[in-house]
């Protein structure tokens, strides 16, 4: 990848979003030159531990999870709040924190949306925590 003398001086070859851009690139020339068939052959040797890893857990969707649980409950949807960010722009750290009527949590990540997907499951599992348990009597 070739990157100019500023970025390359701010960490460029270690950003993520130039990575995928990156990574992007190469799977379409493959696909341009190569077709379909050549692609995915890339792609499933590339990402193979990651397919092997995969589970339903790691592929959970929290921010919208957390709204449809609020919405059971008749109550609104979480908003999320950008609080700060720490760490140069290669390495940056964002705090957020998510507010529904009945709590507030704070999520860290590396990215916005990572900080929010924290910060849904936290409310997530408090809310959990919340739920009276369904005792029967016999």
């Amino acid at each position: 990848m070739r990157v100019g003398r500023g970025e390359e001086k701010t960490g460029g070859r270690r950003k993520q979003a130039l990575l995928a851009d990156t990574l992007e690139a190469i799977i379409a020339a493959i696909f341009f030159d190569s077709g379909y068939v050549s692609a995915r052959a890339f792609i499933t040797r590339i990402f193979v531990e990651e397919f092997q890893n995969a589970t339903p857990q790691t592929s959970i969707d929290y921010k919208t999870l957390l709204q449809e649980t609020l919405q059971a409950k008749k109550l609104s949807a979480p908003t999320y709040h950008l609080l700060k960010t720490e760490g140069p722009p290669h390495e940056r750290s964002f705090f957020v924190e998510a507010v529904w009527e009945n709590g507030k949590v704070r999520g860290i990540g590396n990215s916005i949306k990572s900080a929010e997907m924290m910060a849904a499951n936290q409310a997530l599992k408090n809310i959990n925590k919340a739920k009276p348990e369904n005792v029967k009597n016999s």
